[in-house]
């Protein structure tokens, strides 16, 4: 195995040092620049058996202008990395307190190279990073970097020759509305040749994305990937490629490419950011045009990955988001400390004793079958199953919420969230849904067990994978999907209890529900939930 060679670049240093450490004085200093480590360095990696790997910190790099890499040789495992040390990871936005390359990155004739976590602010002509149209094999990696192009140039110009792959991953680019695009990927000069681009998040240009093969037998692996406010369009195809594999993309205008393999086509998205003014474009936890429509590429063929731009876990959630960010919001947003988190992954048959069970009627208490929750096993048409959680386990306030996700839908069995449950005496209110009964869907008050309808018709049809929140504050009471406000209804008649969850089964018992949240709700202020699996419990354990 090739052994590392480390050197690191700090903006605060000066030349004369060997780059072996981060001092910025003595022999053994950091190199200035990105430039001076280059031109410094042997190019001996394949016959020392060695991958170097230049670390870089501080502030703006003073390099203005084209920085190459040259010909050093290099191959599959004696590559170049230049990443940020530790700490210096890019952000969206750029924070200008850390490292940022201000020219434009010419990977030129070195077969091997990785860029990761890098930002980059370019504003001229030339791309923020350019790999050559030349016809050598290469292996290139654009991994978690923020690129700004306030130029006219491309931010990222991606032109492999024969036999090479690029893997271009949860990038953010963020080009001006004068900027050719944000992203050009081609084949020119080469065949084989493929391109593997994927949940990258790209703002602006003439157009977001410009893709376009002149090559035989190229492979074009295009997913996850979300476009937003391309002056002409989000997406544009010059030609198509041999192979192509894309699927799962998303664009605010009309442009979005067709899928060749599974997945849909999500066009005209209302795509929500944290906040556009600052050029944060990380998903905003109420977004509802990229938020879990995104295709899991944990095992994907090309290129398998599982983390986000900012390295989270994107399979603590169920579903992945399309762009470079996954949102810190698993499954709905919730405004305060969030106390308790159930996802149901044990044996199947009782819910457990972290819940209280009050079965009206001839029903029968919730249940866990291939860990997701309906009623049990038993006769049709029984009256409601509601259970709430323990207060041995969890207590909460009289501002409460409660949040589940259906992952099936079965006409005439009834399930969803519960707050301010009182199990004993049957009372609380529930959001009553199926997949048929348009009537029923609606917020209901219980009362001994029995319903009372206390607001409108919801109107909509869940579908599966959709997120369910009933909200109690003071006397509102308020239904929302997927983050969206479908219903509200004002009722003081319960100010307390537990939020819970509820299922009446009238059919095959085929309505499923997963992910239980219980969150208190602040009325002065908002958190977005990190969930963390903790076991069969599941309990949540912070959030941001």
């Amino acid at each position: 195995m090739p052994t590392r060679r480390l050197r690191y670049v700090n903006t605060n240093s000066t030349a004369g040092g060997n780059g072996t450490t981060n001092d910025t004085a003595g022999a053994n200093r950091a190199y200035p620049s990105l430039a001076n480590a280059i031109s410094s360095e042997p190019s001996t990696l394949i016959s020392s058996d060695e991958y170097l790997e230049i670390q870089c910190t501080g502030g703006t790099d003073a390099n203005v202008s084209q920085v190459s890499f040259g010909s050093i040789p290099t191959d599959s495992t004696h590559y170049i990395l230049v990443t940020a040390a530790p700490g210096q990871e890019a952000e969206i936005p750029i924070n200008r307190n850390k490292y940022v390359f201000s020219g434009s990155l010419f990977l030129a004739q070195t077969t091997a190279i990785r860029i990761d976590k890098l930002q980059f602010d370019q504003s001229g002509s030339n791309a923020a990073i350019v790999l050559d149209n030349t016809s050598i094999t290469r292996s290139i990696y654009i991994t978690n970097n923020t690129i700004y192009q306030r130029g006219t140039g491309y931010g990222l110009h991606m032109s492999p020759g024969d036999s090479s792959s690029a893997y271009i991953v949860n990038n953010f680019i963020s080009a001006s509305s004068t900027a050719a695009a944000g992203m050009l990927t081609q084949t020119t000069n080469g065949s084989f040749v493929t391109h593997s681009i994927y949940n990258n998040t790209v703002v602006g240009g003439v157009r977001n994305y410009f893709t376009t093969f002149y090559g035989a037998n190229d492979t074009f692996n295009f997913k996850n990937n979300l476009g937003v406010s391309g002056s002409t369009s989000c997406f544009y195809r010059e030609t198509t490629a041999t192979v192509e594999n894309v699927e799962n993309n998303a664009s605010s205008d009309t442009s979005g490419p067709a899928n060749t393999v599974g997945g849909a086509t999500f066009r005209s998205r209302p795509f929500k950011f944290r906040n556009v003014s600052t050029g944060d474009y990380r998903l905003a936890g109420n977004d509802t045009g990229a938020r879990k429509i995104g295709v899991n590429l944990s095992t994907d063929a090309y290129y398998p990955f599982s983390t986000d731009f900012s390295g989270q876990d994107r399979n603590r959630n169920t579903f992945w988001d399309i762009g470079a960010d996954q949102s810190n919001v698993g499954f709905g947003e919730v405004e305060k400390t969030t106390t308790f988190f159930d996802n149901f992954n044990r044996a199947d048959g009782s819910i457990g004793s972290n819940y209280v069970t009050m079965v009206t009627g001839s029903g029968l208490p919730l249940a866990i079958t291939n860990n997701q929750i309906n009623a049990s096993s038993g006769v049709s048409n029984i009256e409601i199953s509601l259970s709430s959680i323990s207060s041995s386990v969890a207590t909460f306030s009289s501002d409460q919420q409660a949040i589940i996700r259906y992952t099936a839908i079965s006409g005439f069995d009834f399930g969803g969230p519960a707050v301010r449950v009182d199990p004993i005496n049957g009372n609380g209110y529930i959001l009553f849904l199926d997949g048929v009964d348009a009537p029923g869907r609606r917020i209901t008050r219980l009362d001994g067990g029995v319903r009372t309808n206390i607001g409108a018709n919801v109107g909509i049809v869940p579908n599966v994978g959709d997120v369910f929140t009933l909200r109690a504050v003071g006397s509102l009471i308020s239904a929302y999907r997927n983050g969206i406000l479908v219903a509200s209804a004002s009722d003081a008649t319960y100010t307390t209890g537990q939020p819970g969850v509820f299922y009446k089964k009238e059919n095959n018992n085929g309505t499923l529900m997963d992910n239980f949240i219980a969150a208190n709700v602040s009325t002065t202020g908002g958190s977005l939930v990190i969930m963390t699996n903790t076991g069969s419990r599941g309990l949540v354990v912070g959030v941001t």
